[in-house]
C-alpha cells in the first residue's frame, strides 16, 4: 500500500511540475483566455518529502498583455480537501489577509491559491521599517483570531502535544534528565489549559515569522494546514519564541516584542498575556522534540536548554 502511495505521490508531483500539462487546469482560475499564454513558468516554491509541494506558476502573456500567477499546494494524503474547505471558509468570514482560495483540484489533492506580495516577515527583522512591518502583522493576527470562523479540529493540550515529533515520551525515554521537567510542563498545562472560561477563536497552530509575508500595502497569513480552534495565546506563544531566538542577530528585538504585543492587546485584551508563556514553554519543548528528531551537532545540551527555557516560562506563569 505504501509503495503504491508513492508511485501515485510521483505521478501527482511530476504532472503538476509541467506547466503545459498544468495550463488548462489552472487558467480558469486565472481568467486569462488560452490564446493569450505564452508560456508558463513553474517553480517550487517548498517541498516536505513525501508530504507536501507547493508550487508558484507564472502565466507569461504575449505582448501588451498582463501576466497572472497562481499558487498550487499539493498534499500527498487526502488532507489538502479539508485545508481548501477551511482555508474557503475563513475567506467568507471576512477575513482577507491570507491567499484568496481558489479551488481544489481533487485529481492532483491540490488546493489552488491567489499568489501574495511581500516578503516573509523573518527577513525583514534588521530592516529599519521592521516596527511598522511588526505592526501590521499584530493587526493581522488580531483579525485573525476575531473571525467568526470556527474551524473543526479543536486544540486541547492533547491536540497540541500530537505536534512534538517524535512525541514527548520518546524524548523523556530516551534522554536522560528530561522526565521531571517535561512531566511539570504536562501538570501544569493540563490545569491551565482546562479552564473552561479561556476564550476560543481560530488559531493558526503553526505561526512563526516565515508563515507572515509584508509589504507596505499591509501583512498576509499563509499556510493554514493546522488551523483549528483554540486559544489565540498559542499564536503568541510561538512567535514570541521565534522573536526571542533572533535576539543576537536583530538588537532592536525587544523593542518588536513591545511593539508586537502592544498593537496586538488593543483590539484582543492584554488578559492573554497571562497565559502566553504556557504555550512558550510548549514551543521550546517541540524543539526540543526536533533537536533529538535531527540530531544536529549538540543537540543534546541544546535539548536540557530549551527544557531550561521551558520550565522557566512555566514558572512566570501568573
Amino acid at each position: 500500500m505504501t509503495s503504491v502511495l508513492s508511485d501515485q505521490w510521483v505521478s501527482r508531483t511530476t504532472f503538476a511540475q509541467d506547466g503545459a500539462l498544468m495550463q488548462p487546469k489552472l487558467l480558469p482560475f486565472t481568467g486569462m483566455a488560452c490564446n493569450g499564454v505564452a508560456e508558463v513558468d513553474v517553480q517550487r516554491l517548498n517541498q516536505k518529502f513525501n508530504k507536501r509541494m507547493v508550487l508558484a506558476y507564472r502565466f507569461k502573456s504575449h505582448a501588451e498583455q498582463p501576466h497572472a500567477s497562481v499558487v498550487g499546494k499539493l498534499y500527498r494524503h487526502s488532507d489538502g480537501e479539508q485545508v481548501y474547505r477551511e482555508m474557503a471558509a475563513l475567506w467568507a468570514s471576512g477575513f482577507t489577509a491570507m491567499p484568496a482560495p481558489l479551488g481544489y483540484l481533487p485529481e492532483l489533492n491540490m488546493v489552488v491559491q491567489a499568489a501574495i506580495p511581500g516578503q516573509p516577515l523573518k527577513m525583514q527583522l534588521p530592516e529599519p521599517d521592521a516596527p511598522s512591518c511588526i505592526r501590521q502583522f499584530a493587526q493581522t493576527l488580531a483579525a485573525f483570531h476575531s473571525s467568526p470562523h470556527q474551524p473543526r479540529k479543536h486544540y486541547d493540550l492533547q491536540r497540541h502535544l500530537l505536534r512534538c515529533h517524535p512525541r514527548h515520551e520518546v524524548l523523556m525515554a530516551q534522554v536522560p534528565g528530561t522526565k521531571t521537567a517535561i512531566n511539570t510542563f504536562i501538570r501544569v498545562a493540563s490545569q491551565r489549559m482546562a479552564d473552561p472560561s479561556i476564550q476560543q477563536t481560530p488559531i493558526h497552530a503553526d505561526l512563526h515569522l516565515k508563515q507572515a509575508h509584508a509589504s507596505a500595502q499591509g501583512c498576509w497569513l499563509l499556510d493554514f494546514d493546522s488551523l483549528g480552534w483554540g486559544d489565540p495565546a498559542a499564536d503568541l506563544g510561538n512567535v514570541l519564541v521565534f522573536l526571542k531566538a533572533k535576539s543576537r542577530k536583530v538588537p532592536q528585538v525587544d523593542r518588536l516584542i513591545e511593539t508586537f504585543l502592544e498593537t496586538y492587546v488593543q483590539r484582543m485584551g492584554a488578559q492573554i498575556l497571562q497565559r502566553v508563556p504556557l504555550y512558550e514553554a510548549l514551543t521550546c519543548l517541540r524543539s526540543a522534540c526536533k533537536q533529538y528528531r535531527l540530531q544536529p551537532d549538540g543537540w543534546q545540551p541544546k535539548v536540557h536548554h530549551l527544557l531550561d527555557q521551558m520550565i522557566q516560562h512555566i514558572h512566570s506563569l501568573r
